[in-house]
Parts: C-alpha cells; sequence; structure tokens
C-alpha cells in the first residue's frame, strides 16, 4: 500500500479541530492544534499545541508553544534558520540592558 502525500500548505496555517483525529505528515508556516495528530509536524513559524491537543511525533519549527493539559510524545527540533528573518532585525545584546548611571557603581544588575 503507498502511502498518501503529507499535507503541504507551504505559507499556509492549518488548524487541526478538537475532534479530528489525523495521522499525517505535516508541512505548513503554522500548525495549530486542539485535537490529535500522529506523525511529524514541520513549521516554518510556529507550532501551537492546546490544552486538549495531543502530539505523537516529531516537530521541528522556530517556535513551540504547549499548553498545560495537552499530551506531546517525541522530540522537538527547534530550527533558527526558519526564524533568521526575525533576528536580523534585532541587534543582539541591546534588549533588557538597563542604563545606569556612574553613582549606580559597575557589574550586572537585578531589575
Amino acid at each position: 500500500m503507498e502511502r498518501s502525500k503529507e499535507p503541504q500548505l507551504g505559507e499556509g496555517k492549518l488548524t487541526v479541530g478538537a475532534t479530528a483525529n489525523v495521522t499525517a505528515d505535516i508541512i505548513a508556516r503554522e500548525v495549530v492544534v486542539c485535537g490529535n495528530v500522529k506523525g511529524i509536524v514541520r513549521a516554518k513559524g510556529k507550532i501551537e499545541i492546546k490544552k486538549d491537543g495531543s502530539v505523537i511525533g516529531d516537530l521541528k519549527t522556530a517556535q513551540i508553544i504547549i499548553e498545560d493539559g495537552a499530551y506531546f510524545k517525541g522530540s522537538i527540533e527547534i530550527d533558527r534558520a526558519a526564524d533568521k528573518e526575525t533576528d536580523n532585525n534585532v541587534s543582539p545584546g541591546t534588549t533588557f540592558r538597563p542604563t545606569m548611571s556612574a553613582a549606580a557603581g559597575a557589574g550586572p544588575k537585578n531589575i
């Protein structure tokens, strides 16, 4: 028996509904799982597993959100290359750096 083609949405968003049972490999820009998925899930943007969602399989994405109560069994690979455009717009080391005066003293500070 030949395996059916995997759903490939490219730049699209796939939402697996609460009553859905999907057995397939999924490729999309963004994937939201409210039901059950068995298979490999790849997303350029993010994968979100909602509280009643279940995924059995490996995930590859730039961002992952797994809500309390969700079920996940498999491995997660964070793909920074997919999120590289966003990273290029942010200068490293400048975010969350507090301004200190000379009187404040040297060294790191907890804020």
